[in-house]
């Protein structure tokens, strides 16, 4: 053996390098025997190798008796995670290390530098997401004693025994005599239990998720009474077995567990024993606070109004009461935590976290703007944009596989086979839609209807639009002509109550099927059976509560940041059918496909709306400002007006008068022609403030496919990136391209004496190297070092022998910059993919026609403006809009003009006028797309355009300007290029 080798074993620096893969089926243990004994061997002769392990941890010593081994034996366990802690490391917000001593941590010294039990528990604090109701609040463990509680008594209210509830004495007996008996409940157990103990006689169970077990259990009580007895009964113990069953939950590691349990001094040894050989698992959504700590009235927390009552769980926290607490708390915990603090900690996915920034963004920069805070905020939440085809096609599918998973024969086999036949042509309309989910019957009567007759039948909403503004599928009914004026007054009990002569079942057992075979929601059921003459006064304000507010938790988060940061401000939420509700009345024509203008249109109604609930119903603000709510004594002098009135937008919708009063008085507030030409004269806007974001990309270094060396690649690319130092690319071959992490702006000099400016990306692997250069100096030399073989060199990896020399002359930019150049205003998408930034504005007749046979052809966002028509007529009308759109593409879409896009587009125009009507609205539905602002491109085959892709390389006359918006666009600052040399 070497000195050199001897040297570096001493230093512990000596690791053999395995490259055969196979090895890493080898248990690490099995090398570490092999290794002591050679090391025990070797050290007759060389008494170093024999050094023992000064590591103070037993184990460690067990397994690893020499100094050398624990260099093969030991891991930093993953509940300590980052051992840096050097406050000056970028890297150190990531780390939750407790240190006992400070100094170079080795895996000799780690127990001594490094408190295991209190970085186990920051690593508990970590892990543990946060409640979904109540900001910033842990969640317990999905086997926790209570959450199990929690699962087994809203499950148990929310089934019913024989058709009605279980009584609250009946449900505590079942939950203490049978939950508590076996591990798993099954119906069987349940019925046996009952009849033998409560003389039941016949037991109907309905309503559980599995019709023969129940899902929840108390499979934690189980497991603590196996091993502890009867100490699981005892109130005192309560903390610490939630204690255990976290500990238990989050650690994997053994060691570390009984450490914990230790902390626990009325557990024998054999106790802990087995709790270590236990394992929980899983987390919940729901903290201990919300079920346990929560009590805002004298009923209790909800657990104990779940063991008491017979209400569920939703229905506990929808209690005005709950509300406020919850709310009350939430605004309490944000005025405590930055903005990003509470965002980062809510439950929520990283596309809504992203959009609350940009919220608060837009609302900080209106008060920069206007130099104060807004009296009132409107919210309107608005999901992910899918389109009507989308939607359709998604409940479609859902249909048919419900359809398969019906054993009943109700659903006979005419049925599916119109499902399939219907289905394999096209998405099926909505009254097709509906007619399957009615079972191909009368939703009114159960008569049954001719699939074949479809079109003759009638769309009727089942509480009209006078009573609750709502057109989606959940509150229509597919029925006959004569059976669709009958809605009225005591039109439940007519109808509800009639025998179906061909079933032999009452119209209202035929609905309960409907909702028993999932095709038809709970909701809508309520909807049928209601008879608004006859809803009381509790009944109509939980229905104007229904209307008027959004059960978003989003919008929540983002209400109770605003009442946090500014407590002044009343936040109302704005339901989205109130502003398809307005669209529809004055023929605001929602056509997100046109241009972005529809969602600043949307917001300014949304504003509108707000503002006039609050000021024309000043006694129902409880009603739809956040964070208020109808108190019992309020609810006594609540307005007393019809039903009918519902409709709280029809003093601006069908007012006769032209003023609009505050409800009750005699005192005007709005103007009813003014609000409605201001709202006709925002959509007619043929400009407005667009911003889209910029953002710096973090992520992927390469494009990810794998091309083979340049001899047998056929497009022989010569530029390929090597996958690893040790792997070079004449060999294994490479990726094609870096990633691009941001741009930078070059003007490169000729060596004839002409200049060029160039779009240049910055490769994701260099950025990183980049940022940690704080000396703006030395930040450049380097910029300009990785820029210059990418300037330099051709994509084909040849020198550019024309280029003299380049400067840089604006270091980062980001992806999204709007440039305007020559009259062309486009974002970048990367170095050689412009996206337009224009908007596409056409007239109102053009608008209708997109709207009419494009857009919205079965008229659900839209009020029918067209009769039948036939299809040489509809063919003229779709020739006009596509007229329409070309002009404004050669007037005043300048960016076409480059990759040949205009040209390829009116070279291809000829054919337009022979296709299709379905071709043609093909056709339009992608020119739309390809003028919209943003990164889709269009693809019409039909007229020989393949797509609509601006792709070139992106360079800049002097005159071009770099744009910078804020998040609203009501500020811009304009950068000339020329001011850059």
């Amino acid at each position: 053996m070497s000195k050199q080798i001897l040297a570096e074993i001493e230093l512990g620096n000596f690791l053999p390098k395995i490259t055969d893969k196979r090895n890493a089926a080898i248990p690490y243990q099995l090398n570490a025997l092999e290794l002591n004994k050679i090391l025990k061997n070797q050290g007759k002769y060389y008494p170093f190798l024999i050094k023992p392990n000064p590591s103070q941890n037993k184990l460690d010593q067990k397994n690893a008796p020499y100094k050398i081994t624990q260099l093969l034996t030991f891991k930093v366990p993953y509940y300590v995670g980052p051992l840096a802690k050097n406050e000056k490391n970028p890297h150190a917000r990531f780390t939750w290390v407790v240190r006992k001593e400070a100094g170079q941590v080795t895996p000799w010294n780690f127990y001594d530098k490094i408190d295991q039990v209190k970085s186990a528990d920051n690593f508990i604090k970590r892990s543990i997401g946060t409640d979904t109701y109540i900001f910033n609040e842990p969640v317990l463990p999905k086997s926790s004693l209570y959450y199990d509680e929690f699962s087994v008594l809203n499950e148990l209210n929310s089934i019913k025994l024989n058709g009605d509830k279980i009584p609250v004495k009946l449900k505590q007996a079942i939950y203490e005599n049978v939950f508590k008996k076996y591990k798993k409940v099954t119906v069987k157990k349940l019925k046996d239990y009952l009849i033998k103990n409560h003389e039941f006689k016949i037991v109907q169970v309905r309503g559980l998720a599995d019709q023969t077990a129940f899902t929840s259990s108390l499979t934690s009580y189980h497991a603590l009474k196996d091993i502890l007895g009867d100490k699981v009964n005892e109130a005192k113990y309560n903390d610490d077995f939630e204690k255990i069953i976290e500990w238990s939950t989050v650690f994997e590691d053994r060691n570390i567990f009984y450490i914990k349990l230790n902390e626990i001094n009325w557990l024998t040894e054999l106790e802990r024993k087995k709790l270590l050989a236990y394992r929980f698992r899983g987390w919940g959504n729901l903290s201990k606070k919300l079920l346990v700590d929560l009590k805002p009235t004298a009923s209790g927390n909800v657990l104990d109004q779940l063991w008491k009552s017979k209400k569920t769980f939703i229905q506990i926290i929808s209690q005005d009461s709950f509300k406020a607490a919850i709310d009350q708390n939430n605004v309490m915990v944000s005025k405590k935590l930055n903005d990003e603090e509470l965002i980062n900690n809510a439950y929520t996915s990283p596309a809504n976290k992203k959009a609350l920034r940009q919220a608060l963004k837009v609302v900080k920069d209106v008060i920069n703007t206007t130099g104060k805070v807004p009296d009132i905020i409107s919210l309107r939440f608005n999901r992910g944009r899918s389109t009507e085809t989308e939607l359709s096609l998604n409940r479609q599918r859902q249909l048919i596989r419900q359809y398969n998973l019906i054993k009943d024969d109700l659903l006979n086999s005419e049925l599916k086979k119109n499902l399939k036949q219907a289905s394999n042509k096209r998405i099926l309309t909505d009254k097709e839609y509906l007619y399957f989910k009615q079972l191909g019957r009368d939703a009114f009567d159960g008569s049954p209807l001719d699939f074949d007759k479809i079109k003759t039948y009638h769309l009727s909403h089942i509480l009209p639009a006078n009573y609750v503004p709502d057109d989606s599928l959940n509150n229509l009914a597919l029925t006959t002509q004569s059976n669709s004026i009958k809605k009225g007054s005591q039109f439940a009990n007519i109808f509800a109550q009639n025998i179906i002569s061909n079933l032999n079942i009452s119209v209202r057992n035929f609905w309960n099927k409907l909702v028993e075979l999932g095709l038809m929601a709970k909701s809508k059921l309520y909807n049928l059976i209601t008879d608004p003459d006859a809803i009381n006064k509790t009944g109509r304000n939980k229905m104007i509560a229904h209307q008027l507010t959004g059960n978003s938790m989003v919008i929540k988060l983002l209400a109770t940041i605003f009442q946090a940061k500014y407590p002044n401000i009343k936040v109302i939420e704005v339901r989205n059918n109130n502003i398809s509700q307005l669209r529809k009345c004055l023929n605001l024509l929602p056509l997100p496909s046109n241009n972005d203008y529809d969602i600043g249109l949307d917001a300014y109604i949304s504003a509108v709306i707000g503002n006039y609930l609050y000021n024309v119903y000043p006694k129902l603000r409880p009603f739809f400002i956040y964070g208020q709510y109808l108190s019992p004594d309020n609810e006594k002098n609540s307005p007393d007006f019809d039903i009918r009135s519902f409709n709280f937008l029809w003093k601006i919708m069908y007012g006769k008068e032209k003023d609009i009063y505050i409800s009750g008085t005699n005192t005007p507030v709005f103007n009813r022609r003014d609000i409605i030409d201001k709202l006709k004269r925002a959509y007619h806007f043929k400009y407005q403030n667009v911003s889209q974001e910029t953002f710096i990309k973090h992520g992927a270094l390469f494009d990810q496919t794998i091309y083979p060396n340049p001899d047998h690649d056929l497009k022989k690319r010569s530029k390929l990136i090597r996958m690893k130092n040790d792997r070079p690319v004449d060999l294994y071959g490479g990726y094609s391209s870096q990633k691009s992490a941001y741009f930078s702006l070059v003007r490169i000099e000729k060596k004839n004496g002409s200049f060029t400016n160039k779009i240049v990306g910055v490769p994701q692997m260099e950025a990183g190297k980049l940022n940690k250069i704080n000396n703006v100096k030395k930040y450049h030399e380097k910029l300009y070092e990785i820029l210059e073989p990418i300037v330099m060199t051709s994509e084909t990896g040849k020198l550019v022998k024309n280029i003299s020399n380049f400067k840089i002359l604006k270091a980062k930019i980001p992806y999204r910059q709007v440039i305007e150049d020559e009259g062309a205003k486009y974002t970048l998408g990367s170095a050689k993919y412009m996206y337009n930034f224009k908007q596409l504005y056409l007239s109102q007749d053009i608008r209708q026609i997109i709207a009419d046979y494009v857009e919205d052809p079965n008229f659900r966002r839209h009020t029918r403006t067209i009769k039948l028509e036939n299809d040489a007529t509809i063919s003229e009308k779709l020739n006009k809009v596509f007229e329409a759109i070309l002009d404004q593409i050669n007037t005043n879409f300048v960016l076409f003009n480059k990759a040949r896009v205009k040209d390829k587009i009116n070279e291809g125009s000829h054919k337009f006028y022979q296709l299709g009507i379905s071709d043609k609205i093909i056709v339009i539905k992608n020119l739309l797309i390809a003028c919209h602002a943003n990164a889709s491109a269009g693809y019409m085959k039909q007229i020989n355009v393949n797509n609509t892709n601006i792709n070139t390389i992106v360079t800049l006359t002097d005159s071009a300007e770099l744009i910078y918006q804020s998040p609203t666009g009501m500020h811009e600052v304009k950068r000339k290029i020329s001011d850059l040399f």
